[in-house]
């Protein structure tokens, strides 16, 4: 009898992430498994974080998520959350394969229903606003801005800057840009285009606050039963799709900074002094942080 594999995820089929699970769909169904496929789970009136329970009970073989969503599941999930932890993609990648997240990766799978194949290169997060330039914390008192739901340290952090954070589910976030509920919100480049943010949002400022990583989660109880030789082609089939992941995530940045160059929106660079200011606004936190870490953990992550 052929394996089924369901997968899903909650964006459109330009996106990276949309791109890499039909990768990882083709590979599967080439190798012999029958699969089935959605894209985008919010199109057939789901939440997208709809994916995390869906897939840990069954109703789904495999989805990506943001990382910062488990954090419900390990606390230590918030160590990937700290603002303006990475500033390049190499570091970001070798971290992401690093031993800091595979100690995280086993406590995952240790206390939740999934099986993780993969981390994924969600993209560096940035700020966007409807109403006026954002060149510093001052800039932010006061404003409405969109955070992830179910991320409370994101929360924190925002709040650290000065926003009035509004955690919205990735369904919600759209009406809350087009109908002015939210004056800023924050996303790596590839959403703000994808998802049409920028037609609202004027200015862009490139912060990189966050290393935005994305979890390749699979069943649990499903990825255990398998034949050991349909875990090794998924495995194998995962390990494929998650490098093309980070390649289209790559190239995806460097495509909509030229596309973004064309359009009216105000792309913000900030100077060194200016960005220090964003650092040191949260730098309670991150010391907060830091300071429950296991000390021999300290030292893996990359400060």
């Amino acid at each position: 009898m052929t394996t089924l594999v369901r997968l899903a995820g909650y964006q459109g089929d330009a996106s990276v992430h949309s791109r890499a699970l039909r990768e990882l769909e083709t590979h599967l169904r080439n190798v012999g498994f029958a699969t089935e496929i959605t894209p985008d789970i919010t199109k057939m009136d789901r939440r997208a974080a709809d994916l995390l329970s869906l897939t840990e009970q069954g109703g789904l073989e495999i989805c990506y998520f943001s990382a910062s969503y488990l954090n419900c599941c390990v606390p230590e999930v918030q160590w990937l959350d700290l603002p303006f932890l990475i500033s390049n993609r190499a570091e970001a990648h070798a971290f992401l394969d690093g031993p800091l997240c595979a100690e995280i990766l086993g406590m995952l799978e240790a206390t939740s229903g999934y099986r993780v194949l993969g981390w994924w290169d969600n993209g560096f997060r940035h700020l966007t606003s409807a109403t006026k330039a954002i060149r510093s914390p001052s800039d932010c008192a006061g404003r409405r801005i969109r955070t992830m739901g179910d991320a409370p340290q994101h929360e924190r952090i925002f709040a650290a800057m000065g926003f009035a954070p509004m955690p919205l589910d990735v369904r919600e976030l759209m009406p809350a840009v087009k109908s002015g509920t939210v004056d800023a919100q924050e996303n790596p480049l590839t959403n703000i285009w994808n998802f049409k943010i920028h037609e609202y949002h004027r200015w862009i400022t490139l912060t990189g606050h966050f290393l935005g990583s994305s979890l390749l989660l699979c069943n649990a109880e499903f990825f255990d039963r398998l034949a050991e030789y349909e875990r090794a082609e998924l495995s194998r089939a995962a390990l494929t799709a998650t490098a093309k992941q980070r390649e289209y995530a790559a190239a995806e940045d460097a495509l909509i900074m030229t596309r973004l160059g064309e359009t009216d929106n105000e792309m913000i660079t900030l100077t060194e002094p200016e960005l220090a200011a964003f650092r040191q606004s949260v730098q309670s936190i991150v010391d907060e942080v830091l300071a429950g870490f296991p000390p021999n953990l300290t030292a893996l992550l990359p400060l």
